[in-house]
């Protein structure tokens, strides 16, 4: 079973191949209306068994047909050009006239049929199983048409996550424009108009964007219930094609301040061993702060937050991350001012970090 599973499809190629130039030779035969005798049979096997032997050799019958391109093309017609040639030269070696009866226009039209047949029949199982990928993976709207753009939807027909259904781009020259079976729909403020029509579920961007510009798209975006994805990154696949790296916006991007990189030395000499109290813990920055407070080496976290359920999740995170820490949740209200000025007194934080102040 898994010597059939292995070899049994590259077993099956070729014997599509040899009745490809069969069927070949007797369609130029007929349209030539030629009666090719026994040295001219030879010569046409003599053609076949080259070609398959080239195509055994170079690895025609291990390549995936999915990800047949430029280079099965190039194999597929030299090797099919090679079996010609050496047809046409044994014929001329042995003295045979006109090339056993069949002659040079043979050679050229059954070189050509031979050419559609196979390399048609690859072709066409590669787009149906393109077609196949493209009819279930997640609607995607492709916002450049540049090179980058080129990239990401040649890379995308590929995948079976994705299905490329629309370009965007501000170039009129674009507009109408055909990338890979994919047409350029509009620009960028009708996308709007466009999302209306294709319905895509997310939008990449393959083109630079200034941040201001970017912040403005991504609230688009999300008015429009359509997830944003920026290409990070073109590196080279397995087989040779190139392969885009996608990632999400980071947040930092999205920031109306710019981005502030922290130096943790001095931090870490701040917070080392010391009782550190956070309010607002619960939330999405405070429980980031608990955490890298946690991670600077703090002995004692102060937990307040006025939900608890929020309360709840913060300390099992913080336990879970770090089970040497002493974690003391304080379900609190900083409008009762009284009880957060007791609190402190209580456990005397060194630092206090109010997690509002950093949104």
């Amino acid at each position: 079973m898994i010597w059939y599973r292995r070899y049994g499809p590259q077993f099956a190629w070729l014997l599509l191949d040899l009745t490809f130039f069969m069927v070949s030779a007797a369609l130029a035969c007929w349209l030539l209306q030629r009666q090719p005798d026994g040295a001219g049979l030879a010569v046409i096997a003599m053609m076949t068994v080259v070609r398959l032997w080239f195509f055994v050799q170079t690895g025609m019958y291990r390549a995936v047909l999915r990800y047949s391109g430029v280079h099965s093309l190039v194999l597929l017609c030299a090797g099919i050009a090679l079996g010609s040639v050496f047809g046409t030269f044994a014929g001329f070696f042995a003295f045979l006239e006109d090339i056993g009866g069949l002659g040079r226009r043979f050679i050229v039209i059954e070189g050509l049929v031979a050419m559609a047949l196979s390399g048609g029949s690859r072709f066409a199982i590669r787009y149906a199983s393109e077609s196949s990928l493209r009819s279930r993976g997640e609607r995607v709207l492709v916002l450049g048409a540049g090179e980058t753009g080129e990239q990401v939807v040649r890379s995308l027909r590929r995948s079976v996550r994705f299905r490329p259904v629309g370009m965007v781009d501000d170039d009129p020259q674009r507009r109408g424009a055909v990338i890979h079976g994919i047409r350029v729909l509009g620009r960028l403020d009708e996308l709007e108009a466009v999302v209306k029509r294709q319905n895509p579920a997310r939008l990449v961007v393959a083109q630079e964007l200034p941040a201001e510009q970017l912040r403005a798209l991504f609230q688009r975006c999300m008015d429009l219930d359509l997830r944003l994805t920026v290409v990070r990154g073109v590196g080279e696949a397995l087989d040779g094609n190139d392969e885009v790296q996608l990632a999400d916006i980071p947040l930092e991007d999205l920031l109306r301040r710019p981005r502030r990189n922290l130096d943790r030395e001095p931090v870490a000499r701040l917070l080392a061993g010391q009782v550190v109290a956070v309010t607002g813990a619960g939330g999405s920055i405070g429980s980031d702060l608990c955490r890298q407070v946690v991670q600077a080496g703090a002995a004692s976290v102060v937990l307040i937050d006025s939900s608890e359920a929020a309360l709840y999740q913060v300390d099992r995170a913080i336990r879970d991350l770090c089970q040497s820490v002493h974690v003391i949740p304080v379900l609190l209200d900083l409008t009762e001012a009284p009880r957060l000025r007791r609190c402190l007194e209580r456990h005397r934080p060194a630092v206090v970090f109010h997690a509002a102040a950093y949104k």
